[in-house]
């Protein structure tokens, strides 16, 4: 697998399919399906968790309260929207049933490094993460890949084991390096994405970075990470900001796009070797 290289300006036009996104109000979730093929042109916009004021508290979906979620991720397997929440330091799960913490400690958002061995889930720390994303799995409970922004580092939940580990970033901000994933500096990593290969994608601030996957098929700590795209390669292709977030795969693999948020274009990064 070779990584992406290059870079253009493109826009992106919506497809027919269910979506959800967070309020910019820092309170609400809402539930957005296309109604097709009756109008195309007709979208229904429900509530669906978040009781309408900033706060913490679980409990049924239209009663429990939000601070600045973030990054979602949906479950097609059992339903299940997972919301990084913040402001609240935590990661969330929201059914039909009610919303419900999966890991981090409300309020507090304190530091909590431990690149060496795997932390409980019901005491990790999470500071202001932003982005989630649900990994590739067989039986069982979802993995969940954290963006932990406030601790500069990728976390794995390994709902299995019960353990948090750092895939990526030794907890100090830093654009520059590579080697073993965990022991590289990373700046707030915001946007997370995997390949078919496994191989895990991280916005973080000037850059984007990528651990490659072990034969296994999974990114961990232990993989080699790299800059892709951005400041950090100190050659082309270089991002024009410090606000690069917002990842996604094209179908296939082809090609990984990333907006930058202060420019206001959306880059796409075209893989070779494919």
């Amino acid at each position: 697998m070779r990584a992406p290289v290059g870079s253009e300006a493109r826009t992106w036009t919506p497809e027919p399919c269910l979506r959800g996104y967070s309020s910019p109000t820092p309170r609400l979730i809402y539930r957005i399906e296309l109604v097709v093929p009756t109008d195309s042109r007709t979208w229904i916009v429900n509530r669906y968790a978040g009781g309408g004021g900033n706060g913490y508290a679980d409990g049924a979906r239209l009663a429990s309260r939000f601070d600045t979620p973030m990054g979602l991720a949906f479950d097609p397997a059992d339903g299940t929207l997972y919301v990084a929440d913040r402001n609240n330091h935590v990661v969330r799960a929201v059914t039909d049933a009610g919303t419900s913490t999966v890991v981090g400690i409300a309020h507090l958002g304190l530091p909590d490094f431990d690149v060496t061995a795997g932390v409980p889930i019901a005491e990790a720390h999470l500071q202001l993460p932003e982005g989630v994303l649900i990994e590739p799995r067989g039986a069982g409970p979802a993995n969940l890949l954290v963006a932990d922004t406030g601790n500069h580092q990728v976390r794995r939940v390994d709902r299995v084991a019960g353990l948090v580990y750092v895939v990526a970033g030794d907890g100090s901000p830093g654009l520059a390096g590579s080697g073993t994933a965990r022991f590289v500096a990373m700046t707030q990593p915001r946007s997370l994405a995997v390949d078919s290969f496994g191989n895990l994608f991280i916005a973080s601030g000037f850059t984007v970075r990528q651990v490659l996957a072990g034969a296994d098929g999974l990114a961990t700590g232990d993989d080699e990470l790299m800059t892709v795209y951005g400041n950090a390669r100190l050659r082309p292709p270089m991002s024009a900001t410090s606000c690069l977030s917002g990842l996604a795969l094209e179908p296939g693999d082809a090609e990984l796009s990333v907006v930058d948020v202060c420019a206001g274009f959306l880059v796409r990064l075209a893989r070779v070797g494919l």
